[in-house]
């Protein structure tokens, strides 16, 4: 299986021509931004890292990877704010 190491776009958009018949593995870090997330959805904490492997069977594309970063949610942040106020 082939592997490129590179910017976000690449990793996240990779081209159905780079998926060799031994597949495509990709390895890098995106942002919040580059996924879409915004602070209402989570807040993140720093870049997360994306590993994902790639087969192309006659056209359809499988994919298989993990997301690892670290996170909290906004109605948890709320939460743990509003706890903390009430604190002496």
């Amino acid at each position: 299986m082939g592997m490129q190491v590179g910017v976000a776009m690449e990793l996240l958009r990779p081209l159905l021509a780079d998926i060799t018949a031994d597949g495509l593995s990709l390895v890098g870090e995106v942002t919040a931004e580059e996924l879409g997330l915004t602070e209402d959805d989570a807040v993140v904490l720093g870049p997360l890292a994306v590993s994902l492997d790639l087969t192309n069977v006659e056209g359809l594309v499988a994919v298989t990877g993990v997301l690892e970063g670290c996170s909290r949610s906004a109605a948890a942040t709320v939460w743990g704010s509003a706890r903390n106020v009430g604190k002496t």
